[in-house]
C-alpha cells in the first residue's frame, strides 16, 4: 500500500496585505511576552546563549541568516516560539545575517512593544510578531 504524505499548505495572507506589506514571510503567529521575562534573560547574555546554539548559515555561499539547534525545553527560545533547525532570517524586516545582528534584535526586544522576526522552518518561510506586555 502506497503512503500519500500531505505537503504543507503554504501559510495564507490576504492579497490586500501581501500588496501592502511585499512581505513573503506572510502573517505568521503572535507570541505574548512579558517584559519582566524580557529583561530578566537579557540581564545574563551568557546564561540565555547557553540554551541555543547558533551559528551562521549559508545558501550558495552567500550568508542566509542564523540557525538554530539545541533549543532547550524550558527555555526563553522555546517561549518565543523557536524550534530547532529555525534560520532566523531577519527582524522587522531587516536582514539578520551575522551573530552581532542577532544582539540588535535583544535591543528591539527590550525598547519595543512589537517585534517581528522572520524565520524559515523546514523550508517554508514565516513571521513570529511579537507583542511585549
Amino acid at each position: 500500500s502506497s503512503k500519500r504524505r500531505k505537503k504543507p499548505s503554504p501559510l495564507r495572507g490576504s492579497e490586500e496585505e501581501k500588496s501592502f506589506r511585499d512581505d513573503p514571510f506572510g502573517s505568521g503567529e503572535t507570541v505574548n511576552i512579558d517584559r519582566e521575562k524580557i529583561n530578566s534573560s537579557l540581564k545574563n547574555i551568557n546564561q540565555l546563549m547557553s540554551q541555543v546554539k547558533v551559528r551562521p548559515d549559508f545558501k550558495d555561499c552567500k550568508p542566509n541568516g542564523l540557525l538554530l539547534s539545541h533549543v532547550q525545553q524550558n527555555s526563553f527560545f522555546k517561549d518565543m516560539g523557536l524550534q530547532n533547525v529555525d534560520i532566523v532570517k531577519g527582524v522587522n524586516g531587516n536582514e539578520i545575517q551575522a551573530v552581532d545582528d542577532a544582539l540588535k534584535f535583544y535591543a528591539q526586544l527590550k525598547s519595543s512593544n512589537d517585534v517581528e522576526l522572520q524565520i524559515e522552518r523546514k523550508g517554508d518561510p514565516m513571521s513570529i510578531n511579537y507583542q511585549i506586555e
